[in-house]
């Protein structure tokens, strides 16, 4: 069982040094008649991620929560080597997770819809600014959660066995929240993000159904399949892995934003340092699912790429994923790096452009 992680910063900022003991008496669920804009310590949190919507009137309300999340998963046992020809019983393992949940109003007098944010892999809810404050002023409302292991929530930081796991929560979190949020529901994903709405899609034999229920459309930004040092990083997985369980984490350049670059290397205390092994391997699988993958899906989704990604192999990820979400289009940003949602503001105004026009059809 994953237990509440207890949270470690870098360059801790002072009302931070309060979260571990404040994050426990959130509310489990989603509640319209408890907003949390006047809480002292949620509102330094959304001025320190300068995403404190209500305070600039382009939300209505805001809400903040946390809930259990209970995921199940089966593995098959390996085989002995006098008994590899022998089919072994799978086993079953499960995990809880504490899944911080945020959630937006619209300040439009209609909210045309929800867009569900799913952040990408070493980021958190609160680096996702633009991409909210676009949606609301579209008139969308916006439902964020931070993966196990990343930003508020709980789980080993930037760890997970299997993007099944990411998967899970998000329909789970959806299911809870059905009768709450204002349709049609949207998927926005970042990397990783996109990876994840993508599994949840497929992992199902009945992925037409669970789409039809889950979202009207999705909008992926930078989509991770493989990335672009997948040969080197699989060499580093399969080399260290029976020694070692981690590998520190080098802080690269993935966008022009010069002041976003360094606020997550050198600000913000929700930075993990180190790349978990375990979480390669779960990479390593979804390329593999992906690349074994036969059925389709008829999902609309819109596909935002930017040609100077070094993050992830586009090239590849691009033509995988159209051949099996067969009603895709994709728009190529020349020179964009891999962060679109934190790009500098002439690649960004190019990304809210194109979501402007998948997001509000004519």
């Amino acid at each position: 069982m994953q237990t509440t992680k207890k949270i470690h910063y870098k360059n801790t900022p002072l009302f931070f040094s309060e979260i571990n003991t404040f994050i426990p008496s959130l509310p489990s669920r989603l509640s319209l008649e408890k907003k949390h804009t006047e809480n002292r310590h949620i509102k330094s949190y959304l001025h320190h991620y300068n995403i404190d919507f209500v305070n600039t009137h382009i939300a209505k309300d805001y809400f903040l929560w946390r809930s259990t999340v209970n995921v199940s998963q089966s593995h098959s046992k390996k085989p002995s080597t006098t008994t590899s020809s022998i089919t072994t019983p799978s086993i079953t393992t499960s995990s809880s997770y504490h899944i911080v949940q945020h959630y937006w109003q619209t300040a439009k007098k209609k909210s045309k819809g929800t867009v569900v944010i799913v952040h990408g892999y070493l980021d958190h809810t609160g680096l996702y600014g633009r991409a909210i404050q676009w949606a609301l002023t579209q008139g969308y409302d916006v439902l964020s959660f931070d993966l196990p292991g990343h930003g508020l929530s709980s789980g080993e930081p930037a760890s997970i066995s299997n993007f099944d796991i990411y998967s899970d929560i998000l329909e789970h979190i959806i299911s809870q929240h059905q009768s709450t949020l204002t349709k049609p529901l949207v998927a926005l994903g970042q990397s990783t993000g996109c990876a994840i709405i993508c599994n949840t899609l497929l992992k199902s034999e009945q992925q037409k159904d669970i789409a039809t229920r889950l979202f009207s459309q999705a909008i992926l930004l930078a989509p991770l399949v493989r990335s672009h040092h997948w040969r080197y990083l699989r060499y580093v997985y399969f080399l260290l892995r029976p020694s070692i369980s981690s590998i520190q984490r080098k802080f690269v350049r993935s966008s022009h934003n010069i002041a976003f670059n360094q606020f997550i290397q050198h600000v913000d205390p929700l930075q993990a340092s180190r790349i978990p092994l375990l979480w390669l391997g779960a990479m390593e699988q979804w390329y593999q699912t992906i690349q074994h993958h036969s059925q389709t899906c008829s999902l609309p989704l819109t596909i935002i790429q930017g040609t100077g990604d070094t993050t992830v192999d586009w090239r590849y990820n691009i033509p995988a994923l159209s051949q099996i979400f067969t009603h895709s289009q994709t728009h190529y940003i020349e020179g964009a790096q891999h962060h679109l949602v934190n790009e500098s503001p002439e690649y960004w105004l190019t990304v809210e452009n194109h979501l402007t026009q998948h997001i509000n059809p004519p």
